[in-house]
């Protein structure tokens, strides 16, 4: 096991920042209703892109898979909108789409990962 240098720690916390501001910024400019979609395409870039890094870990530098998937994907996506926008449709009586919500977001993620380990595979 090997320690994860500095600089890669550094560019995973930086690298977090900016994918937390691009959700927020999906989550402010896509439509929320009925189907959030924000959190959606972040957790579906999100999911993308780590399915993506599993495959390579074998060619890839242990600090770049941290950054990728700790900093960029772990900040990108994030349960705590899913279940915010879920409890909220809960909340305005629309079961149908809370469970729409919850399972695109499984189902597309799930997709997206695995579409890009064959990819990348």
């Amino acid at each position: 096991m090997t320690s994860t240098p500095l600089w890669a720690w550094a560019l995973a916390v930086a690298v977090g920042a900016l994918s937390a501001v691009t959700r927020g910024w999906l989550v402010e400019r896509l439509p929320t209703r009925r189907l959030p979609l924000g959190v959606l395409l972040a957790n579906i870039v999100a999911c993308a892109v780590a399915g993506a890094a599993v495959a390579a870990r074998d060619r890839m530098d242990a600090a770049w898979f941290f950054v990728l998937v700790g900093g960029l994907c772990g900040t990108l996506s994030t349960v705590a909108d899913l279940s915010r926008d879920t409890a909220l449709l809960v909340r305005e009586r629309d079961v149908v789409g809370a469970v729409g919500n919850l399972t695109l977001n499984v189902a597309l993620g799930l997709g997206a990962s695995w579409a890009a380990y064959l990819a990348v595979s």
